[in-house]
């Protein structure tokens, strides 16, 4: 049975066809960007007092970011450590295909006020993680309990 859900997670049954519900998510990352994202993936775990995927990481990570205050988002977009977390190592997550919407709808709005011109998508995943690794115990309590 395992076996069966695992293999039928990623996809949602229609009346008419069977739509994608999880896709992989592409992250260029340094070694210090790989570290923080298993350092965020940890705490988050341990938060949640269970063993969680990958992609739930980058989900909390993006949930978080798109609450905080406009013009923090853009600090943290523009902040020259949060550059120094991109590199040339791929790594990939899977995740639902909402995150990639979440992605897109913080990049244009930062680029409709002019204050960043149109991020990659993957320096706003690694500007979320940032402020991920921030927030308190509380808040990836919070964020965890969200997720389920």
């Amino acid at each position: 049975m395992a076996a069966l859900d695992s293999l039928s997670a990623g996809y949602s049954k229609g009346a008419i066809m069977v739509t994608r519900t999880t896709r992989t998510y592409r992250l260029t990352m340094s070694d210090r960007g790989l570290d923080l994202f298993l350092s965020c993936h940890l705490r988050l775990c341990m938060a949640a007092r269970d063993l969680l995927s990958y992609g739930s990481t980058l989900q909390a990570a993006m949930m978080l970011f798109a609450s905080r205050d406009f013009d923090e988002m853009v600090a943290e977009l523009l902040d020259p450590a949060v550059a120094k977390l991109a590199g040339d190592r791929q790594h990939y997550v899977g995740a639902s295909v909402e995150l990639g919407d979440m992605a897109r709808e913080i990049r244009a709005r930062v680029s409709e006020t002019g204050a960043v011109h149109a991020p990659s998508l993957g320096s706003v995943y690694i500007a979320a993680l940032s402020h991920m690794s921030a927030v308190g115990d509380r808040e990836l309590i919070r964020i965890s309990c969200q997720l389920r």
